[in-house]
């Protein structure tokens, strides 16, 4: 517990480094005066820890002034919003984001030359470039790009500029000609790694259909960009967002998986080393978001502690991840998914335990002992952990997004029983695809209800009339004053019942946990066989218009189950989505393609 207020006081610290004057080596001194009073006082219990706690404030606060860019003349930032076109030179360090109508490529620049000059000059720092949509970029690419520096921009209701700025960006380069001077320029490990991540990325387009193929990509590989708008809109709408992205649910299915297996071929302590470097590649497979990262870090730490023969103490490890993310990149603490996630992992941390009892207590009265155990487990993990969840990260949800999901509560205890054989089928499917791509395809088959399902699951909640409640923009005033609360209320529920105001332990008397529950069951191992069914010819032709936006797509399917696709409009997104919705599960290829 007392790790846990020095690491929030270290974030305080990071914090107070943003909005005060002081610079770095007066941040220092404060903190070499806290650390000699900390010696000084090092025998008496309160005034060691209070001065230890300002000890951590001022470090984090030196280190988010360490961290602010000075742009020199060498660094790219220094050529920003010139109006004059530039030739650069670097190498590709991230995996190429693949959108629409662009390629987003984030290269370290090594050399700049204007177009009107022909002095080169050395620069460094990074930049995003915008470059054609089909080239066939990678990571360690060189590569020479000609176009205009912009600094990046702010927007009404987000800052572009910030969000590029905690990644390390703050140059962008928004239509650039790109042409490439080499390959494999980068970290060796890391080009394998990525190589590895858009081979299987292809792979999980080969076997599944659209939307469940994009689905899939961000739940393995961390690859967003193909999802459609109107199927992330349903995630948002339904609070179900963090099924899309890497969280720290789905590093708890992959950790469980790697401690298991190499447990068993290594022994205990090799099994933990192999797990956690595991562990540690598949965060950067995936892209290393602060979620990840937070999941990732406290993932190492449970196996440390189980190999050392420590019980691992979730308020200690939520607070060491975040110190080390911050120490790492004091921004991240700004990272919207780095609140959400931490917020999220605290109301797991602080009240899943007491839910799942209460619930326990309430199961009791009405049921035999081992039919209320057998209960209690999956409406806590569906129900009751989401409800802690949604009650820590309601606040920056308003503050963030302006609006609170009333369906969430329902969508998450319905999709997520599906979402561990998601990953655990479509990861076999994959890997199975990845050695010879017809291994992969009854896997897939098998997978594809499950994806499928928590789709369709999504859309329909989505549906619902007040599904999403629209908000004012939430101040900072309620964020605090809610948490606040939120932390009084919880500070007063750990007290014995005998220190209790008596007005709370009159309250907690007369009220008990509702004991109403829903038990949801999936019924998807006949859904390829309906497949099969609905999708089976009819001996008619049908013509489909499809929804690809400002162009126009037609597919064509012969009265004896063969198809063929006219045009297919400027989207790929909005192309796959269509086709993925209306091509049987089994038949997941045009027979011929017409482009007029």
């Amino acid at each position: 517990m007392r790790l846990f207020w020095l690491g929030l006081l270290w974030l305080a610290g990071v914090a107070a480094g943003r909005v005060t004057p002081l610079l770095t080596w007066q941040w220092l001194i404060l903190a070499a005066i806290s650390f000699a009073t900390l010696l000084a006082f090092h025998r008496h219990h309160i005034y060691r820890w209070l001065f230890a706690g300002i000890l951590l404030l001022t470090l984090g606060a030196a280190r988010f002034q360490s961290a602010v860019p000075v742009f020199g003349p060498d660094h790219i930032a220094s050529h920003n919003d010139t109006g004059r076109k530039v030739t650069l030179t670097g190498v590709v360090v991230d995996a190429p984001d693949i959108r629409d109508t662009y390629t987003g490529l984030r290269i370290s620049t090594e050399q700049i030359r204007y177009d009107d000059s022909w002095v080169t000059e050395k620069v460094h720092g990074l930049v995003l470039l915008r470059a054609p949509r089909f080239g066939d970029w990678a990571y360690g690419d060189r590569l020479r790009a000609f176009g205009t520096l912009e600094t990046p921009p702010v927007f009404e209701t987000f800052s572009y500029r910030d969000y590029l700025a905690r990644q390390g960006v703050h140059s962008l380069m928004p239509y650039a000609s790109v042409t490439r001077l080499a390959n494999r320029q980068a970290n060796p490990l890391l080009q394998v790694i990525y190589n590895f991540r858009a081979h299987a990325l292809g792979i999980v387009y080969a076997l599944f259909p659209d939307p469940e193929a994009s689905l899939l990509a961000g739940i393995l590989l961390g690859v967003e960009s193909g999802i459609a708008p109107e199927v992330r809109d349903a995630f948002n709408q339904t609070g179900t967002t963090h099924i899309i992205a890497i969280s720290g649910f789905n590093i708890t299915i992959i950790a469980a998986i790697f401690t298991s297996l190499f447990n068993r071929w290594l022994g205990a302590r090799r099994g933990a080393i192999a797990a956690g470097i595991a562990i540690a590649l598949y965060t950067i497979l995936v892209g290393a978001d602060a979620a990840v990262v937070r999941a990732a870090i406290m993932g190492g730490l449970s196996l440390l502690a189980l190999r050392i023969g420590r019980q691992t103490d979730g308020l200690a490890s939520l607070a060491a991840a975040a110190m080390i993310m911050t120490v790492l990149n004091p921004l991240v603490l700004w990272d919207v998914g780095f609140q959400l996630s931490f917020a999220a992992t605290l109301g797991l941390v602080l009240y899943a335990e007491p839910l799942n009892n209460g619930f326990l207590r309430v199961a009791k009265r009405y049921l035999p002992e081992v039919q209320a155990k057998w209960l209690a487990r999956p409406i806590s993990e569906f129900v009751l952990f989401t409800f802690a969840a949604q009650v820590t990260t309601l606040p920056l949800t308003a503050y963030y997004f302006n609006r609170i999901s009333l369906s969430a509560l329902l969508a998450n205890p319905v999709i997520l029983p599906a979402q561990p054989p998601v990953m655990i089928l479509s990861g076999l499917a994959t890997l199975a695809g990845s050695i010879w791509l017809p291994l992969g395809r009854p896997i897939a088959w098998i997978a594809w209800p499950f994806a499928a399902f928590t789709i369709r699951a999504v859309e329909f909640f989505a549906t619902w009339h007040m599904a999403v409640v629209p908000l004012a923009r939430a101040s900072i005033l309620f964020v605090t004053a809610f948490y606040l609360l939120l932390a009084g209320l919880t500070a007063l529920s750990k007290l014995p019942p005998e220190r209790r105001p008596k007005i709370i332990s009159a309250v907690s008397e007369r009220v008990n946990l509702p004991a109403g529950f829903t038990l949801i069951a999936l019924a998807v191992s006949s859904s390829l066989m309906w497949q099969m069914i609905v999708h089976r010819p009819d001996g008619r032709l049908h013509l489909t218009v499809l929804d690809v936006g400002s162009g126009e797509s037609v597919l064509i399917e012969s009265p004896t189950g063969r198809f063929a696709l006219i045009n297919g409009g400027p989207s790929p997104i909005a192309l796959s989505e269509a086709l993925g919705r209306r091509l049987p599960v089994l038949h997941r290829h045009l027979d011929w393609l017409v482009i007029g």
